[in-house]
């Protein structure tokens, strides 16, 4: 074939190095690069002669910056404009080249506005690439221009790809997925080494994750190994009728004869097996969709479907390509990508909290930073504040009619039984990171625990439900569970998700002091998000009886964990609640517990102003086992402050009521902290008193307590040379 002509276009005066450095990428490649600079002394205008170079070259190639460039007398658009639209009018494969991010503070309006126009231009001939080193310029002219090359070589002497079968461009911003376009390479290319025969390949995942895009993409980098075409046809926009006319008139098949479907798809995939070609199938939704094209043993052509169903019975046995979310740091570049790096970084922590309100979700990144480009007097916070209010986000989330989070979920929504769409809505209320299956069916109301899971494992395949951290438990998107509520027409169902997880944190909360420790806390690790929403929601909604209980309840976790801070922000609620019930008796339980925290952080003073007000509460309710209690806990605060003997004054004081009513493990307690107090002052005879007597009683009632005992008073009676087994102070003697 003659030499492929490249034309370059763009402004001359600012970007002259970079129109240099895509002249030489092409003459690098042995191909002829025609741009201005080239034309001499012409007999007509250098307006109509770039003109004629647009038309008559193979490949266009813009080149552009800030600047809009010249407009010729009596004209409206500048040069670079006019060649433009002229290769676009004739269909020629272009590859653009931006100097700078997508949206440039202090771009020209017009340029900006040409600039977004030709970036939202669609075909299967288009590259597109944000530069800022020549270095960079240079390497994507070269990639870019060889790829391109190679399907213009293939297609000549063969029919155009038509419309409906033509890959779309590559989002003109992509971000990450090396990994998953690794392993479609791998699947249905054998990495480039060898051919596969009947590869099949399915990319799965939500609404919203990219699958389509990132297909687009892999189609681009997989072209130069399919040799007979990439076709792609988008089963939810055509017909499977027109997908086959279209394949059928790409390779010259006459399906004339053909007198049904059936007939036909047996035709195309007669001849797609011997090709060596990739159909793509994008967003199949049905096996029926898939059927026509389910080519046999040793087949050719490759084939890759994306589709958010998992559960297509044609594709049971085919090799999965799953779609995560967007990493952090991948999510920040598709966002400065698009609505432009200096603005993002000015505001990196808001940019942070954008992302993780829309939980990474590819479509929603974009959504976001689109509506931040073309809105450059928006900043990012308010951004942040248009996406707060869980009722509105969705609708702040789409552009036009056609493109949003909302739209793309509708999808699977509507594929949904009624009973199974009330179900989901109803999942909504869950707001911790996953949830089970039993907390699911009392969420759900009236539903067994097995057609609870029947239900949550049909919502998996539509890509309504993620798998949870572990086997049994599933999640929701923070944006499904926004979508999800939209539905819900049963609000008691965030009650009975509250009251559920109350019930259980009652019942896992005297095992953090009992036998089964590790068991509660990994269990309140588990569920902690679930408690806090169901907490905020009991707040929210001013079930006061709920928000005490929480507040009583949740923070003994707080307290084994040690932190603090949720056990003083849980406590403070819970005492609002209190007095909002007029509850006493809770008031002085959680100023109690609020005194326990201050003590732990040290803060002596605060933790005796929380003890001081719990016991006057409790003298005041006539609670008298918790102002021994109380009493006992004011003695340990001034036992770390160093005041012995305001120590031994509440000590005493918790002993008088703990024998007044009765109370023989507190009253060891209370020996066990004086014998504590005496071995700070030295007085080891004393110490060992109070601890021998404390461990009588903890071993007498099998109290795990006295294990620290035991261990205390064998510490004394080695510090003070005495046996552990011999003497008069044995237990083992004395019981």
């Amino acid at each position: 074939m003659d030499t492929l002509k490249v034309f370059i276009s763009g402004t001359m005066r600012d970007l002259k190095r970079e129109r240099d450095i895509v002249a030489e990428a092409v003459a690098g490649l042995r191909y002829q690069a025609v741009r201005a600079e080239t034309l001499g002394a012409v007999d007509r205008s250098s307006r109509e002669a770039c003109l004629d170079m647009a038309r008559q070259c193979d490949i266009y190639v813009g080149l552009y910056g800030d600047r809009y460039g010249w407009v010729p007398d009596g004209d409206t658009l500048p040069v670079t404009e006019q060649e433009y639209n002229e290769a676009r009018r004739l269909d020629k494969p272009m590859l653009i080249y931006v100097k700078g991010d997508a949206w440039e503070p202090g771009r020209e309006e017009a340029q900006q506005a040409f600039l977004d126009r030709v970036l939202e231009f669609d075909s299967g001939y288009f590259a597109c690439l944000h530069f800022t080193e020549l270095a960079d310029l240079r390497e994507a002219v070269q990639r870019d221009l060889l790829r391109l090359v190679t399907g213009i070589v293939r297609q000549r002497g063969r029919a155009a790809i038509p419309t409906p079968l033509r890959p779309p461009a590559p989002p003109r911003h992509f971000v990450g997925r090396a990994a998953q376009i690794k392993e479609l390479r791998r699947m249905l290319s054998g990495g480039g080494t060898a051919v596969i025969s009947g590869a099949v390949a399915k990319l799965v995942g939500m609404g919203g994750l990219g699958k389509t895009a990132l297909a687009a993409y892999a189609a681009r980098e997989l072209a130069t190994e399919f040799p007979d075409g990439v076709l792609w046809a988008e089963l939810h926009r055509s017909s499977i009728d027109d997908i086959l006319t279209a394949i059928a008139g790409f390779y010259h098949l006459d399906l004339s004869r053909c007198p049904d479907r059936a007939t036909k798809a047996t035709a195309v995939r007669a001849v797609l097996e011997t090709k060596r070609a990739l159909l793509v199938l994008d967003n199949a939704q049905h096996n029926d969709q898939l059927e026509p094209f389910q080519m046999g043993a040793g087949a050719r052509c490759a084939v890759l479907v994306t589709t958010r169903r998992d559960d297509l019975a044609a594709l049971r046995h085919v090799q999965r390509v799953g779609l995560p979310l967007l990493s952090e740091s991948e999510a920040l570049d598709l966002l400065r990508g698009i609505a432009g790096k200096k603005r993002v970084e000015a505001e990196p922590e808001v940019a942070e909290e954008i992302l993780a309100v829309v939980g990474y979700l590819p479509l929603a990144v974009d959504i976001v930073a689109s509506r931040l480009r073309d809105r450059p007097k928006w900043s990012l916070g308010e951004m942040r504040r248009r996406l707060a209010d869980s009722k509105r986000r969705l609708e702040e989330l789409e552009i036009g009619e056609d493109y949003g989070v909302r739209l793309s979920f509708d999808m699977s929504y509507e594929a949904l039984r009624p009973e199974e769409q009330h179900f989901f809505a109803r999942m909504g209320g869950f707001g911790g990171l996953d949830f089970d299956v039993t907390a699911a069916a009392a969420v759900a109301a009236q539903v067994e625990e097995g057609e609870a899971e029947r239900t949550l494992e049909r919502l998996r395949h539509l890509a309504l439900a993620q798998p949870g951290r572990r086997a049994g438990r599933y999640a929701l998107h923070p944006l499904l569970r926004d979508y999800a509520c939209a539905h819900l027409d049963d609000q008691d169902a965030y009650q009975r998700m509250a009251t559920y997880y109350l019930k259980l944190s009652e019942e896992w909360e005297p095992q953090l002091a009992a036998g089964k420790q590790i068991e509660a806390v990994e269990w309140f690790d588990e569920e902690m998000g679930n408690l806090r929403t169901g907490r905020d929601w009991a707040l929210k909604n001013e079930v006061w009886e709920l928000v005490r209980t929480y507040g009583i309840t949740v923070p003994h976790f707080f307290m084994v964990r040690a932190r603090w801070d949720e056990w003083v922000a849980w406590g403070e609620v819970g005492l609002r609640s209190c007095e909002e019930l007029g509850d006493e008796h809770g008031a002085g339980t959680i100023t109690g517990n609020l005194g326990a925290v201050y003590m732990q952080k040290g803060e002596w003073e605060r933790a005796i102003e929380f003890y001081e007000k719990s016991l006057e509460t409790k003298e005041r309710v006539g609670d008298i086992h918790g102002m021994a209690q109380t009493y006992g806990n004011l003695g340990s605060v001034y036992l770390q402050k160093g005041e012995w003997e305001r120590a031994i004054e509440f000590y005493e004081n918790a002993l008088e009521i703990d024998e007044r009513v009765g109370d023989i493990h507190g009253m060891a307690q209370t020996w066990g902290n004086l014998g504590l107090l005496y071995a700070e002052q030295g007085d080891f005879e004393k110490a060992l008193g109070y601890l021998e007597r404390a461990l009588d009683v903890f071993q007498r009632l099998g109290s795990h307590d006295g294990k620290l005992a035991q261990q205390l008073v064998e510490r004394l009676r080695r510090k003070m040379g005495r046996s552990t087994t011999d003497g008069e102070n044995s237990p083992d003697e004395r019981n």
